[in-house]
């Protein structure tokens, strides 16, 4: 699963990943009062209540943005990971074409290597995750 949290360009946010997640629960505990007085208002009052029910769900949104940021951000950078195994291949190329430090002729030599299933060990680390 990626880390992410969405977005924030100014003031400007789009929930993504964890916020919105978060915002969709938020949503769903928060919002029946508001949608009830929706229901229930009058001619009169309606546009108060709607009005009411979406400034809750912008401030739902910021605070559901605001929540996962620092839980994703304080994640990437403070976790401690500890015994990681993983596989791969690896290709190893090198071309030297360089003088020789100046004896005055060159070395051309290309070679290419290539091992499969390779084993990573990660013993130790913190941060960096993504």
């Amino acid at each position: 699963m990626s880390m992410s949290y969405g977005s924030k360009v100014g003031a400007n946010i789009t929930l993504g990943g964890m916020s919105s997640d978060i915002y969709q629960v938020m949503d769903e505990l928060l919002s029946p009062p508001l949608q009830q007085a929706v229901d229930e208002a009058t001619d009169d009052t309606r546009d108060g209540a709607v009005k009411a029910l979406e400034k809750a769900r912008e401030g739902w949104q910021k605070l559901s943005y605001a929540i996962a940021s620092g839980v994703v951000e304080h994640l990437r950078h403070n976790l401690d990971i500890q015994n990681i195994q993983t596989n791969g291949n690896v290709v190893i190329n090198i071309n030297d074409d360089t003088d020789n430090g100046g004896v005055g002729h060159t070395h051309n030599l290309t070679t290419s290597s290539a091992a499969t299933n390779v084993v990573f060990n990660q013993v130790v680390g913190t941060g960096s995750v993504d």
